[in-house]
């Protein structure tokens, strides 16, 4: 095990290190540092607090997915956050100058790989010797990650302080770090949630991550005003990005709605046999109550929705056939549902069908290729009451199918129990793995693009506005109203993949 307490033995085991291995191990060491800065006055806080967080995000980055550009962003953060330390020594409060300079030390050294000064910077940053030890007992497990050789990198899988809790110096940092993220959330709120992932062991999503560390030069110097609208622009885009659909949203003049079209059809025969076919085998499932399935089963409601509506929409038929097709072959193989030729017909038919329709779209099994490997976490209480706010104001600002898709989704998602999948599979639904589900797919997707909508043209937002102005008035939105409920659900989605 590698003695903490003696650098220069540290500095050894550091040199022989791989590249990404040290810089993992000091952007670790900058995490458990970065609560010192909550001991600066609020107006070095304020001045300081950006240039750390970037430096310390974009370390992390770099020793996960190094490349050029993430390096040159490094390089970039490296020296705003140099400038911070300087800032921070000038701290009338001393307590607040020597945790917070160190802490401004940790976040720089660690965006300049410099893997031993960000250890013994982050270790200073606490107030109390006691948070000293911690952090070099931290550091050594650590070290023991990477001598098991697991790396660094799936060491930030780990909670940053391990099984021991984070020491009293460095709490009462975090804690006043914390009130100053909620005193301003719209500013502050991402890097409140990104920390709490870091130091859980549950970091938010990397490709987030990038996406936040490439952010240019010219917006980071803009400040944190600039700063988050940009990572608002970015969550909704990863959001839409990461959960696809072949659609259109788009905003309708005449009406002053949105709405939603789905891609061409390439061959509406091909549709017509699928839903012919699925009408069948759906006829022959209702009528034996032995096979287990009913009218008010969920796949049979997903059906027959899609039957009666969707004939136009490829995207919407391949993911109904292909949700269904799960469920009953997981509901099969538990016996939750018994193996009936009936049975195993309409699961047969969605699957086929599902599977032509890739076949003729290609972008849509593309999507499908994407969201076989997208695993959503569970929805949290504030995420449900979130979603279900953006609900209200959905139902004005949306018409046709749209507006009916949102209904429907969002009544289910906000209603139902997620952490084993939606209710109403035969039995209990519960034998469904996780992964990302028609309804999240669609509401989350669709809210995101309407975000990017109104933050690619500002005067939408007053266009949508004064469209449903009666009844937003009366609930008391304004226009600023509409774009932070929808950004909230946005900023839900981004950190549930």
């Amino acid at each position: 095990m590698v003695d903490f307490s003696d650098l220069k033995e540290v500095e050894r085991w550091l040199e022989g290190l791989p590249p990404r291995e040290r810089v993992a191990f000091a952007a670790r060491s900058a995490l458990r540092g970065l609560p010192g800065l909550g001991r600066a006055d609020a107006a070095t806080l304020r001045d300081i607090a950006l240039p750390l967080l970037r430096a310390t995000l974009t370390s992390g980055v770099a020793a996960v997915g190094p490349t050029p550009e993430v390096s040159s962003a490094a390089r970039s953060a490296a020296r705003s956050a140099a400038r911070s330390a300087a800032s921070a020594a000038l701290s009338a409060h001393s307590a607040a100058r020597s945790a917070a300079r160190s802490a401004a030390r940790s976040a720089a050294s660690a965006a300049h790989s410099a893997a031993r000064s960000a250890a013994r910077s982050a270790a200073r940053s606490a107030a109390h010797s006691a948070a000293h030890s911690a952090a070099d007992s931290a550091a050594a497990r650590d070290a023991e990650a990477v001598q098991r050789n697991e790396g660094m990198v799936a060491g930030f899988a780990e909670p940053l302080w391990w099984d021991a809790p984070i020491p009293d110096g460095l709490a009462e940092g975090l804690e006043a770090l914390r009130m100053f993220w909620s005193a301003e959330p719209k500013l502050w709120g991402f890097w409140q949630r990104w920390y709490d992932g870091m130091l859980n062991g549950a970091p938010m999503a990397w490709a987030l991550q990038k996406k936040v560390a490439l952010i240019p030069d010219d917006v980071w110097d803009a400040g944190p005003e600039a700063v988050s609208r940009e990572i608002e622009r970015i969550e909704a885009e990863h959001v839409a990005q990461g959960l696809p659909l072949a659609e259109r949203v788009s905003f309708d003049g005449a009406t002053q709605r949105f709405r939603v079209d789905p891609i061409e059809v390439r061959r509406a025969s091909l549709l017509s046999a699928v839903l012919g076919q699925i009408d069948d085998a759906l006829g022959d499932v209702l009528a034996e109550q032995s096979n287990g399935l009913h009218d008010g089963s969920r796949e049979i409601g997903v059906l027959r929705r899609t039957l009666d509506r969707y004939g136009n929409d490829p995207q919407r038929i391949e993911m109904s056939c292909t949700d269904v097709h799960g469920a009953l072959v997981r509901q099969i193989a538990t016996e939750e549902l018994p193996p009936s030729e009936a049975n195993l017909a309409l699961q047969r038919a969605c699957g086929e069908g599902a599977r032509a329709i890739r076949g003729t779209h290609p972008e849509i099994a593309e999507n499908r290729r994407i969201l076989s490997e997208r695993g959503l976490g569970e929805m949290p209480d504030e995420a449900r009451a979130a979603l279900s706010k953006a609900g209200e104001l959905l139902e004005e600002i949306t018409e046709g199918t749209l507006q009916l898709d949102f209904r429907e989704d969002i009544a289910e998602l906000t209603g139902a129990s997620w952490s084993l999948g939606p209710p109403g599979l035969g039995g209990g639904g519960g034998s469904r793995i996780p992964t990302a589900y028609p309804e999240q797919v669609r509401t989350f997707n669709r809210i995101a693009q309407i975000v990017l909508l109104l933050r690619k043209s500002p005067e939408l937002i007053h266009k949508v506005h004064d469209g449903a102005g009666h009844k937003l008035v009366r609930l008391g939105m304004g226009a600023g109203f509409l774009v932070a409920a929808l950004t909230a659900v946005v900023q839900f989605a981004a950190g549930l993949f």
